[in-house]
């Protein structure tokens, strides 16, 4: 009777900032990968990052990616030989991660589009401390921390408008709105007069809403279209006077 092959598993190993060096160490994701070869190895045999190497060697063994965020592609990393040479040498069926995020949580659209490609044309399964992912499942994992990442990106970006909003007692954009000037010196806002008297006028022509100080021009205006104008003949308007 022949004995069925075994399939084919890398192991992926990654931390980002200091955080994770200190907390999710290459060191303990090793651990992980070797409290879980005992369920592991009688489906699996090692594909080694060097022909040759074993388990027992990490260094030659393992596709290793310390201080990597996952940011941008990098074809200097680990992750783009195993995931843009080896899957579509079809050398790989599947990859193990001591959690799903090592390799699934990229921020970068091209890496996520890249990851996303070989476990879908290759039907690579993430084997994980906790269990197996499907490749449908990593797929949606892919997906939804993407959305993710993208939707706190916004969040942290908005919060730094409003601090700064706070801070510099500017708009969150930097522009500063007509009608007014910052006085850096005081940190406080003082009215354009001119500019105010602009608005004023706007105001009168789109509303038909006398104000005073108009411009003979405007004042005219105003008083033969009390239903007010529209927005393009204020601005002829204001441009005229």
């Amino acid at each position: 009777m022949t004995t069925p092959r075994k399939k084919r598993l890398s192991v992926y190993l990654r931390t980002s900032g200091k955080t994770q060096e200190r907390e999710e160490t290459i060191e303990r994701q090793i651990l992980n990968f070797h409290r879980e070869w005992p369920r592991l190895k009688d489906t699996y045999e090692i594909v080694p990052r060097i022909m040759g190497a074993t388990i027992n060697d990490p260094e030659q063994c393992f596709f290793m990616d310390p201080g990597y965020n996952l940011e941008k592609w990098d074809e200097r990393r680990a992750v783009h030989d195993l995931i843009s040479v080896r899957v579509p040498l079809r050398q790989v069926d599947a990859i193990f991660l001591s959690e799903t995020d090592r390799l699934l949580r990229s921020r970068s659209d091209e890496l996520r589009g890249r990851i996303s490609d070989a476990i879908r044309r290759y039907n690579i399964v993430i084997e994980t401390k906790t269990g197996t992912v499907s490749p449908g499942l990593a797929l949606g994992l892919l997906s939804t921390i993407g959305a993710e990442d993208k939707k706190n990106i916004l969040l942290k970006t908005q919060e730094g408008k409003i601090t700064r909003a706070e801070r510099d007692n500017r708009p969150p954009s930097g522009k500063i709105p007509f009608g007014y000037k910052f006085i850096k010196r005081t940190g406080l806002w003082e009215v354009v007069e001119e500019e105010k008297h602009t608005i004023l006028c706007a105001a009168a022509l789109m509303t038909g809403i006398p104000v005073e100080g108009m411009p003979p021009e405007v004042a005219a205006l105003v008083q033969s279209h009390p239903e007010g104008l529209p927005d393009p003949d204020v601005v002829a308007a204001l441009n005229a006077a």
